[in-house]
């Protein structure tokens, strides 16, 4: 159980922020540096990599992006830093005394977890997930096989193979009746299921929200630890979690036959409007022009302006690319420059899109409560809007954290404000789940804030909450879980 000194004087208490932090600087903090700052080689070869716009900011709209992305997280900081310090001991008591789960318990999850589980391996039957396996070996096959469960499967099902098996493994493991090696075992098994079935949605997204899940929950749950060995396993799952983003980045592209995403309609069996972000490699289609080895005048235009270049002059601007930094002698340095660039450009462009297009181009939405769920008001289509000024020739949405969604509702004030109030509410989340609950509850609601964290620092809060893998469904989960474990431990425990 966490204490109230703990989280009024460790550095435990501020792990969500850690994790928002860390997040946010290696996604968009220091790409966005290198945009800004014009650093030649990063905006080569983004534009090589993305084919889309670079962001090209005036002297105003340079202000603003610098306080949406230095000033708006002291802000959400100093906002965490408060609730966790002057309001934990004021409003939460501790937990009480923690009672062991029963048999009938830890037989129930068992249940609940192959219940969860079957109909995950349904739904991926169902839409022929299993037959693209080799799709991991092609990045247009990869794309293309991601596209089709989009089509195939239902929001609810993703609800289940994003959140509900994840959190319910991890719950298993926690309870686990077994001890030493036989628990290890147990867990690892458990582990490796939940992987290798969200292996099948082809996407890096569910494969590290589930190891974010069952790892954190059962390294929240070792918290007790503190010290010397509870930062060794988090420097462990940090590194295992690394591994496997970059072997998710790396893999698809890979092969010497791996296509390029333009040619993933045709493997989907539909035009879902992708554009290319993987290295070319000697499977990219050769376009036909002037330029060879030398770059005519049309190649040295940046691709900077919205709508300027065709789709013929942008492929000619890449060949240009490719020639001058080198990029067709190997393609192995494609791939390790691919997979450096991907984390580093994953929201940094489309987040300095948002001062140039907002209020200027678009006007601000107004802030966004959810209220059109209740039927009244639009939705803000924001992230659509900025991919346009990126991308004007494809279909496709952006993405940028939390703090850019809230500056195209409400303006720099407003998203400054916005992070006060984002900050405090992480932070009264995070106090909440660590010293109101027992053992399991704490670990599972507590990585619950955790992912939270890093959502909002790649996406707006809306997402973060309504989508298909948000919190809303996670809290739901969690609050189930606890009525259920109450329930259980007076009826059934042994």
């Amino acid at each position: 159980m966490v204490s109230h000194a703990v989280m009024q004087n460790g550095w435990y208490r501020f792990v969500p922020l850690l994790a928002f932090l860390a997040v946010y600087t290696i996604t968009c903090l220091t790409g966005a540096i290198f945009f800004l700052l014009d650093v030649e080689a990063f905006v080569l070869l983004y534009e090589y990599f993305s084919g889309a716009a670079v962001p090209v900011l005036g002297g105003y709209e340079r202000f603003v992006a610098i306080c949406l992305l230095v000033a708006a997280p002291c802000f959400m900081a100093a906002g965490y830093t408060f609730t966790t310090s002057h309001l934990v001991c004021r409003i939460f008591p501790s937990a009480g005394t923690e009672v062991q789960p029963g048999k009938y318990m830890q037989t129930g999850v068992a249940l609940l977890f192959l219940v969860s589980a079957s109909i995950t391996v349904w739904s991926l039957l169902k839409s022929g997930a299993f037959n693209e396996l080799a799709a991991w070996t092609d990045y247009a096959a990869y794309v293309g096989a991601r596209w089709k469960l989009f089509r195939e499967l239902g929001y609810f099902e993703f609800v289940n193979i994003y959140l509900a098996l994840p959190v319910i493994a991890a719950w298993l493991a926690l309870i686990v009746p077994f001890r030493g090696r036989a628990r290890f075992a147990a867990v690892l098994v458990i582990g490796l299921v939940v992987v290798l079935l969200t292996f099948f949605l082809f996407q890096k997204k569910s494969i590290i929200v589930s190891v974010i899940i069952f790892g954190g929950a059962l390294l929240l749950d070792a918290s007790a630890l503190f010290g010397r060995e509870w930062v060794k396993r988090a420097g462990l799952g940090i590194v295992i979690l690394t591994i496997a983003y970059f072997l998710a980045v790396i893999v698809p592209v890979m092969s010497d036959g791996s296509r390029t995403a333009e040619q993933s309609s045709e493997v989907a069996g539909g035009d879902f409007g992708v554009q290319s972000a993987a290295p070319t490699g000697t499977s990219q289609p050769e376009v036909k022009g002037e330029m060879s080895g030398e770059a005519s005048q049309d190649s040295e235009a940046r691709i900077g302006k919205p709508g300027t270049l065709t789709e013929e002059e942008i492929q000619h601007r890449r060949n240009y690319i490719a020639d001058r930094m080198a990029l067709h002698e190997s393609r192995a340095k494609q791939i390790w420059l691919y997979t450096l660039m991907a984390p580093l450009t994953r929201t940094s462009a489309s987040a300095l899109f948002y001062p140039v297009v907002f209020p200027d181009e678009h006007p601000y939405y107004g802030i966004d409560l959810g209220q059109d769920i209740l039927g009244f008001g639009h939705m803000p289509d924001d992230t659509i809007v900025v991919w346009r000024f990126m991308n004007p020739n494809i279909s496709g949405s952006a993405s940028a954290p939390y703090q850019f969604v809230l500056y195209s509702q409400i303006g720099l004030i407003g998203a400054l404000a916005g992070s006060l109030v984002v900050g405090a509410a992480l932070g009264f989340a995070w106090a909440w789940s660590q010293i109101s609950f027992g053992r399991e509850i704490r670990a599972l609601a507590g990585c619950g804030v955790v992912l939270f964290a890093i959502y909002i620092a790649i996406d707006g809060v809306r997402n973060s909450i309504f989508s298909s893998y948000g919190m809303l469904w996670y809290l739901l989960m969690i609050l189930a879980i606890w009525a259920v474990s109450n329930i259980g431990r007076l009826s059934f425990s042994r």
